[in-house]
C-alpha cells in the first residue's frame, strides 16, 4: 500500500482519505506507483478507476469520465425552435428566474438559454 511513507504518516493518510468521497469518486485503496500516490476509486456510475490522488484532492478529477460525457451531451443537446418563444417569455415574465433555473427545467446548459434569450 503506502510503502514509501512512515507508519505514522501512512495511518494519517489512510484515515483522512480512505473511504471518503470526492465528487463522484470514493477512494477504496491508496498506493504508490513510481513515487506518485495513486488511488483506486469507485465512481457513482459503478466504474472502478485508478487516478493520481492529488488530482482527486484538489478537485481536478471528479469522476471516472462519466461527468464529462454527461456535460458534453448537455452542450450538444438541441432545443427545438418551438420552445424558443416559451423560454424568452418565461425569462421576461419572471426576472427572478435565472438562466440556470430555466436550463435545469429544459435539461440544457445555461449558456444555451443565455444565447436564446439574447437572440444569438
Amino acid at each position: 500500500m503506502l510503502v514509501n511513507t512512515s507508519p505514522k504518516r501512512k495511518n494519517k493518510i489512510l484515515q483522512r482519505y480512505l473511504n471518503k468521497k470526492f465528487g463522484r469518486l470514493k477512494i477504496i485503496n491508496l498506493f504508490f506507483d513510481n513515487n506518485v500516490l495513486m488511488a483506486d476509486c469507485i465512481c457513482d456510475c459503478g466504474n472502478i478507476k485508478t487516478i493520481n490522488a492529488y488530482n482527486i484532492w484538489v478537485g481536478k478529477t471528479k469522476s471516472c469520465g462519466c461527468l464529462r460525457e454527461e456535460n458534453r451531451m448537455k452542450v450538444i443537446q438541441k432545443i427545438p425552435k418551438s420552445d424558443y418563444a416559451k423560454i424568452i417569455e418565461e425569462y421576461n415574465s419572471n426576472k427572478k428566474m435565472t438562466y440556470q433555473e430555466i436550463a435545469n427545467r429544459y435539461g440544457v446548459t445555461k449558456q444555451n438559454i443565455c444565447r436564446i434569450v439574447k437572440g444569438r
